[in-house]
């Protein structure tokens, strides 16, 4: 998320209905302990906003993925130019998918190649 997590939780507890992001703290806990995340958000919607890479870490992967699910939070990756690697992410569960050419995403998306 791009807000600090103070801000966020400050809007979720004053009963913000709106869907926020989660923070950065938040998608750690998502990839350590998504049941205390999940408890954490008391029911407030949310949905994670991630990039594929932190460094030359792979953020976006389907270990994440499926703790998300397993959260019941959709989860989006952004920024995927690559269409082969927007596939890849489609057929992991990937809820969402940002990208620069929506395009060229979407064709090789809906042609399965």
């Amino acid at each position: 998320g791009s807000f600090h997590h103070r801000l966020i939780w400050r809007l979720r507890r004053r009963g913000y209905p709106g869907v926020t992001a989660l923070t950065a703290l938040e998608v750690l806990l998502l990839l350590g302990a998504p049941r205390v995340l999940q408890t954490a958000l008391a029911g407030a919607p949310a949905r994670a906003q991630v990039p594929q890479m932190v460094g030359p870490t792979l953020l976006a992967s389907p270990r994440l993925f499926r703790h998300a699910k397993q959260a019941r939070i959709p989860i989006d990756v952004f920024t995927v130019n690559d269409p082969q690697r927007a596939r890849m992410f489609a057929e992991q569960g990937v809820d969402g998918i940002m990208t620069d050419v929506p395009r060229l995403v979407a064709a090789a998306l809906a042609s399965g190649s």
